[in-house]
């Protein structure tokens, strides 16, 4: 159709969309260009029928919507075959509601994606001149009854002003003032050059967005210029010394040691929690961070520790293995006291924290083995060492199988145990036990230095002596250990026992220690004297006696 090849022609000649009614269909005198009721409907030149809303803009004639601005033409007064009067309109719209609007019917059209970017109202005068030119020459005959022009408003230029200090720095050579205006001058830009600073005027067919800052202004006398024309030049790099981040490093450490020494697989759990876990671990929920949108109501509260999530990991790998070790380094969360900037509230406290869980039958030997594997972190790991001893059993432990991790301050870093009947039954663990270890890694102190100090390997042969002792139930390993630990170059713990040979009330715990001289082999009569010693000691501190065969 030659009426719509003409639209298409000045669209595609000038930038400017332009639309054709005709005009038998279009009901009165004139055509209003407004935003939809929200009861309104349209069909579209494709057959789709929309319901619009008050955010869309529409074009009407007096019985209502002809057309959806800027995007797509109403099938009702679309352009026929056999149209002879036609109504041409040539109109700018916003930007952004020709975006919206498109985007929520899902309309992507030629003009729509020209309306979209911004274009300059110069162009509607334009396009009109074009489209008259048009009609003559392919419509001699044709007569033009009324013309009518709304709202002539010209696209206000946009104003840049850029200092000659930025355009040297930036482009790397120094261009004369005037050949910086002449170059702006023949991409239709006014300027003016004062004091050092270019005032800089768009033309507006630029001033849609296009140029609207003093780097806008850069690209342009830098693409005029000629890129070939500026000299490449490496930029210089200053090498410096790598920041040691000691934290970063025990971080680091510790995942390595986890994984490769000691056969952990690591786990990644999500920072809220089933409460379900939460009441299991028997963890108080009052002083737990409450989400406001949480993505189920079961996962309201965020993690106080991560034990709750090793259990739910436990649970999950039951399913498919007997016996598992598994390990998470995550920050955990607690209700804060003050809040930097309000008085009314308060930004949860963050701990970086480590959980360990050593999976399977026997719990005496799982029990043995988390406690082996945090006795040798700080071996591995570059970080002070710490103390074993029962100060406060944490809620998910067994009543009797755990331990506390203190360090040099007598301060609770962590703690160690069996998991308890209860904790286990609660979680959903029916036929297998657990030992979990949790520390807090803020409060452990890695070393400063790379700097390793070695020790002579010993020049005399040491002595082993195995002591089977008789001891209270109440005297534990580490009163043992405390007692005797600078008088042998070594004390270890082989294995605890009770039976019919040992009175009630009593326990056979069974130590190894080694002896010996830096100077010199130790004799038959400098070992006995010396493991008597050991024993006295223990008699007195402790109340431990040399269990009789």
């Amino acid at each position: 159709n030659a009426i719509v090849d003409i639209t298409n022609y000045i669209m595609l000649s000038v930038g400017q969309p332009t639309h054709a009614f005709d005009r038998t269909h279009v009901t009165g005198e004139k055509i209003v260009v407004r935003n939809a009721k929200s009861d309104e409907k349209l069909e579209l030149l494709d057959g789709e029928n929309i319901e619009l809303t008050h955010e869309d803009l529409v074009i009407c004639d007096i019985e209502g919507p002809i057309a959806l601005a800027g995007i797509r033409g109403g099938k009702k007064d679309s352009i026929l075959d056999d149209t002879v009067d036609v109504v041409l309109e040539v109109a700018n719209f916003t930007a952004g509601a020709i975006r919206n609007t498109g985007k929520r019917f899902d309309e992507k059209t030629d003009a729509s994606i020209r309306y979209e970017k911004g274009i300059d109202t110069q162009r509607v005068d334009q396009g009109l001149a074009l489209g008259i030119k048009l009609f003559k020459e392919i419509f001699p005959e044709a007569e033009f009854t009324a013309f009518k022009d709304v709202n002539p408003i010209e696209t206000k230029r946009a104003e840049v002003d850029v200092t000659k200090d930025f355009l040297d720095t930036r482009l790397g050579k120094v261009l004369d003032d005037n050949e910086i205006s002449d170059t702006l001058g023949r991409l239709g830009f006014d300027v003016e050059f004062k004091n050092g600073v270019f005032h800089t005027v768009a033309p507006t067919w630029r001033s849609t967005g296009d140029i609207s800052m003093r780097d806008d202004v850069l690209g342009e006398i830098a693409r005029l210029v000629g890129y070939e024309n500026f000299e490449a030049k490496p930029l210089p790099v200053n090498f410096e010394n790598a920041v040691h981040q000691i934290e970063m490093d025990l971080n680091r450490h510790l995942r390595e040691h986890l994984a490769f020494r000691c056969g952990f697989n690591e786990i990644f759990t999500y920072p809220w929690i089933d409460e379900k876990y939460i009441k299991a671990a028997k963890i108080d929920m009052a002083k737990g961070v409450r989400l406001a949108t949480p993505p189920a109501p079961e996962l309201a509260t965020l993690r106080q520790s991560l034990v709750p999530g090793a259990l739910e990991a436990v649970v999950k790998n039951l399913r498919y293995y007997d016996e598992f070790k598994i390990f998470e380094v995550a920050e955990v969360f607690e209700k804060g006291e003050f809040h930097p900037s309000s008085e009314d509230e308060t930004l949860p406290i963050h701990k970086l924290m480590l959980t360990g869980a050593v999976v399977g039958k026997d719990a005496k030997s799982l029990f043995f083995d988390a406690k082996g594997v945090v006795e040798s972190l700080p071996r591995y790991c570059h970080m002070n060492g710490y103390q074993f001893k029962q100060v406060e059993k944490p809620s998910w432990a067994d009543s009797e199988v755990y331990l506390n991790i203190l360090n040099d301050d007598k301060e609770i870093v962590g703690s160690l145990g069996l998991v308890s009947v209860a904790t286990l039954s609660d979680a959903g663990v029916k036929k297998a036990s657990a030992a979990v270890f949790e520390l807090d890694v803020k409060k452990l102190v890695p070393f400063t230095s790379r700097t390793n100090e070695f020790e002579h390997l010993p020049q005399f042969p040491l002595v082993e002596e195995d002591l089977s002792l008789l001891a209270d139930e109440d005297v534990k390993w580490e009163d043992i250990y405390e007692a005797i630990k600078y008088m042998a170059k070594e004390v270890s713990f082989i294995e605890e026992y009770r039976g019919s040979q040992i009175p009630e009330g009593k326990k056979s715990i069974m130590i190894r220690i080694k002896l010996g001289n830096d100077d010199s082999t130790m004799t038959a009569k400098q070992i006995e004297k010396k493991t008597k010693n050991i024993l006295n000691v223990l008699a007195k501190k402790t109340g431990v006696t040399l269990r009789e065969e």
